[in-house]
């Protein structure tokens, strides 16, 4: 009877390595750092006084969705800072992922400026 080698098991294998899984996190946690870095590019380009930069959650209910097949879902809350700083607001943007059974998010902060 032949006993199989090294490289005969080693193409019998089957599944993913460690590395495929790693290269995927960096991969989808670049995709979600782009989804909310472009909503706070959008906010910084409004005046102060905008709807979209009163205080509170937005939009109020629900979240606006973003992808191509809609997986992810995008909020941002804002608050604006008493004094001395009360010419800040602080917005904070939540990306959430969802595939399956598995969701996970994402947040990013950033201070407007009057």
């Amino acid at each position: 009877m032949k006993t199989p080698n090294a490289t005969t098991r080693f193409t019998q294998e089957r599944g993913i390595t460690l590395v495929e899984i790693l290269v995927a996190l960096v991969v989808i946690a670049f995709v979600l750092l782009g989804i909310a870095q472009e909503k706070l590019e959008y906010l910084n380009t409004l005046s102060w006084g905008d709807a979209a930069l009163i205080g509170g959650r937005h939009p109020t209910t629900g979240a606006e969705t973003c992808g191509d097949n809609n997986a992810w879902t995008r909020y941002w809350q804002v608050t604006t800072l008493g004094a001395p700083l009360d010419n800040l607001k602080k917005v904070t943007v939540t990306v959430k992922w969802t595939a399956g059974t598995f969701s996970d998010s994402l947040t990013s902060i950033t201070y407007i400026r009057r």
